[in-house]
């Protein structure tokens, strides 16, 4: 019988909540035992029932991030806050070595026999790491470790214990990565001896979006606020066109507000420009389908990202996108056939490209269809649960 531990430490809901939630869904295992902590946003991860063979166990553990979180309120006051920066770094070591003890003896009533974490970046949740570490000193047990973002690079004055993290952690698990440029990068920046395992996200089919002729071509940005996801990039992109004759265009962002100076730098940058007219902020939405159905293009302005889920979301409905070529999306967008992609705060060539398709619309049904395809053909939920199952040897229905 398998029983599977899957260790989960999130604090932002996005796109690896989306993928634990398919792994909940679809791991062939008898019985899956979901490990979260006490402070996840749950938005994503129970937008729908999990099924009946799943349990969810909380651990209830301060975590470093909770310190720096708490810390990161009174950044106002720097009178509290590098007071409660130094607490986070004093106990940030003690905090692990007993998570580590705590891990070792909390996992054992699970009696499992595969253990995964699936962890937002690399090293991202640190107790993603314990856990895996306690998990390999149970006996029969296959342990995993799997992450999204690009891994780090280390610290210059924590390098040693970094690099013995790494070297721990390498020898306790198999690695699992979401592009092969995060799995190459695990190993030239990190101690990584293995090779991890690539496995590209993947999504449930849809239907084709309807394209609609339409005088407006409609933008849409997805993601949260951070200065990562480089929002203004798109809003300098849109005052340009607009100044250029090419009024016939709205921007629409859809995400939560992760680091408050980024969204508020935005909305200056809106004002400042005067395109309130032609931005629209909804927030958090629990459902986006309307978006991508509504919308022209999908725009990606990041600075840094491994394998965004909300392409594929475009991809597979037929929406073309328009992209900053970093990390993996280049496995994603085949540049001048899905999509476009450009460099990083490449203004100039994104606004071109943005204006391309307001001149040419017959290229975003085209270069949709083709994203739909690509999608097909690569990023569905069954080829990634495939990949998954096989990976970890289990071969029996759920119940």
């Amino acid at each position: 019988m398998s029983r599977l531990l899957l260790f989960l430490e999130s604090y932002t809901a996005g796109g690896s909540d989306q993928v634990a939630h398919s792994l909940i869904s679809n791991l062939k295992a008898d019985l899956i035992f979901l490990l979260i902590n006490r402070s996840i946003d749950p938005r994503i991860l129970f937008s729908t029932p999990l099924p009946a063979h799943v349990q969810v166990h909380r651990y209830r553990l301060i975590t470093p991030m909770d310190i720096g979180i708490f810390a990161n309120h009174f950044k106002k006051y720097s009178v509290l806050f590098w007071p409660i920066k130094l607490v986070d770094y004093l106990v940030r070591y003690p905090l692990l070595l007993c998570s580590f003890v705590y891990f070792v003896f909390f996992l054992r009533r699970f009696h499992a026999t595969h253990f995964i974490a699936h962890n937002g970046g690399y090293p991202g949740g640190l107790y993603c790491g314990t856990a895996t570490m306690a998990s390999a000193l149970l006996p029969d047990i296959s342990s995993f470790f799997a992450f999204h973002s690009l891994p780090r690079a280390f610290s210059r004055t924590q390098w040693p214990i970094e690099w013995l993290w790494d070297r721990i952690l390498d020898l306790s698990c198999k690695m699992i990565c979401v592009s092969h440029k995060s799995g190459n990068l695990l190993r030239s920046m990190r101690a990584f001896k293995q090779q991890p395992t690539c496995i590209h996200n993947g999504l449930p089919s849809v239907k084709l979006k309807r394209h609609q002729s339409a005088d407006e071509l409609k933008l849409l940005h997805v993601g949260y606020f951070d200065f990562n996801k480089n929002q203004r990039m798109v809003v300098k992109c849109l005052a340009q066109l607009i100044n250029q004759g090419f009024d016939s265009i709205r921007l629409t962002f859809v995400g939560d507000c992760l680091v408050l100076e980024a969204r508020e730098e935005v909305d200056a940058l809106v004002k400042q420009l005067g395109l309130q007219n032609y931005v629209a902020f909804t927030g958090f939405q629990d459902n986006l389908s309307s978006f991508y159905d509504s919308h022209d293009l999908l725009v990606c302005t990041s600075k840094i990202e491994s394998f965004p889920m909300v392409i594929l979301e475009a991809m597979r409905v037929g929406m073309p996108v328009l992209s900053t070529n970093v990390g993996g999306i280049a496995e994603q967008v085949q540049d001048g056939v899905t999509g476009y992609l450009v460099d990083v705060d490449d203004i100039a060539g994104m606004r071109d490209k943005i204006s391309f398709f307001y001149q040419n619309r017959d290229q975003i049904r085209s270069m949709g269809e083709s994203g739909h395809r690509a999608f097909q053909e690569r990023f569905t939920i069954k080829h990634m649960m495939d990949q998954y199952n096989t990976l970890l040897g289990l071969n029996v229905e759920t119940l």
